[in-house]
């Protein structure tokens, strides 16, 4: 079956020399300020480390998702939007991967700390109505 852009839908991208999950928390949609294209927003899940500074408007536990082995928080900083088509193109040329979607009840906390986290950016406050 052919990956489907909807919230809650995951990829792994790389980051450095690592893949990180990330997961769709928008789209595909036209986005106000970026044309008639079919856009995705994308959150990064990145693993908490002891004595490291996180954010916490969205920690993610060990096992909440079957990539997720550590416990782990939303990187709202990194947000991103890209082009529907742009995520099947990197799918295809096996840059990112495809991988099993969040349960609704995990996507749903994603999406609530977008507002809640003091990182999201003033475009994404903008796009999710914060």
């Amino acid at each position: 079956m052919a990956w489907q852009a909807a919230p809650g839908s995951t990829l792994l991208v790389p980051s450095g020399q690592k893949k990180h999950l990330h997961v769709v928390v928008l789209g595909p949609v036209a986005l106000e300020g970026y044309g008639a294209t079919r856009q995705i927003a994308l959150a990064s899940i990145t693993t908490k480390y002891p004595n490291l500074h996180f954010d916490p408007a969205c920690v993610i536990g060990a096992g909440e998702h079957d990539f997720i082995k550590h416990e782990s928080w939303v990187a709202y900083r990194y947000l991103r939007v890209d082009t529907e088509a742009h995520a099947h193109a990197r799918i295809a040329d096996h840059t990112w991967i495809e991988h099993i979607p969040c349960t609704g009840d995990l996507v749903r906390r994603i999406r609530s700390g977008v507002c809640a986290s003091r990182f999201t950016s003033g475009e994404f406050r903008r796009l999710f109505g914060c």
